[in-house]
């Protein structure tokens, strides 16, 4: 349990992170989706989406037991 309790902390810090991220990439990039850029952002995207619902699923787990 404690590994477990670990693990989900570094990916809660890791999404945090890349919250930031793409913050600031759609704040300060405007062409963030260009030719050469779009696989970045929507893989960027993807992952974030993945992560969040990730953490979400564990902490409701989490609630759900007594």
């Amino acid at each position: 349990m404690m590994v477990e309790r670990q693990l989900f902390k570094i990916i809660l810090i890791g999404t945090a992170l890349l919250t930031g991220t793409l913050l600031t990439g759609f704040t300060f990039v405007h062409d963030m989706f260009a030719q050469g850029k779009a696989h970045k952002g929507i893989l960027s995207l993807i992952a974030w989406v993945i992560y969040s619902v990730l953490l979400w699923g564990h902490y409701q787990k989490r609630l759900a037991w007594p």
